[in-house]
């Protein structure tokens, strides 16, 4: 299986399309409202009378949470804005032809196919093979009856799609890793931290 990097709209959109990924999209805001807020302490007033101190002392590890949400929440926001349309409602080239096979058009085909040229190249193997596809396409040969050429112009589309504008792939792949890495730290922490305590304590 060949690999791609940065990785295709499709595996970002494993992440991407996630209920949780669609729900990190809001720490930010919420973040904004609970720690840079002194209002959210001015609606602690009442206990101010009692002598408790209320400045909040936050842990180390509350941080590292919070600001790996706000990058992944990040990236979720960069992904839903810059994946192209087709990658959020198909999962894979495969469902993508099976799906629009029966309804596109002999023009549609013949857009796609330029696109696949100028891509490719015309003196590459597809654009070779795209170039012979429209031009039977522009001598009237029905769509209907060469399934061949509307399987090779979704899938190929379908793949340029997939691999387009890499600067932003690179971006979002980097914010999810970073965002992924930095909620796992506090976990670890306290995966030690509980680990010498029962060493300690039944150990030695």
């Amino acid at each position: 299986m060949k690999h791609t990097f940065p990785p295709t709209w499709t595996s970002l959109g494993a992440i991407g399309r996630s209920p949780v990924s669609k729900l990190s999209i809001l720490m930010p805001f919420i973040g904004y409202l609970i720690l840079l807020q002194d209002k959210v302490i001015g609606l602690m007033g009442p206990f101010a009378s009692t002598g408790v101190a209320l400045e909040p002392k936050l842990s180390i590890g509350f941080y590292l949470l919070y600001f790996g949400l706000f990058i992944f929440g990040s990236a979720s926001f960069l992904f839903h804005i810059a994946c192209p349309v087709i990658m959020k409602r198909f999962y894979s080239a495969e469902e993508y032809v099976e799906r629009m096979q029966t309804l596109i058009t002999a023009s549609e085909l013949k857009a796609k196919l330029v696109l696949i040229i100028d891509e490719a190249g015309a003196e590459s193997e597809t654009g070779k093979e795209a170039s012979l596809y429209h031009s039977s396409i522009s001598a009237g040969m029905t769509t209907q009856a060469q399934p061949a050429v509307r399987n090779f112009t979704l899938r190929a589309y379908f793949d340029n799609v997939e691999k387009s504008h890499a600067s932003i792939r690179l971006a979002v792949f980097i914010l999810f890793s970073a965002g992924i890495f930095l909620t796992t730290i506090p976990s670890l922490i306290a995966l030690i931290r509980v680990l010498s305590d029962f060493v300690k304590i039944y150990i030695f």
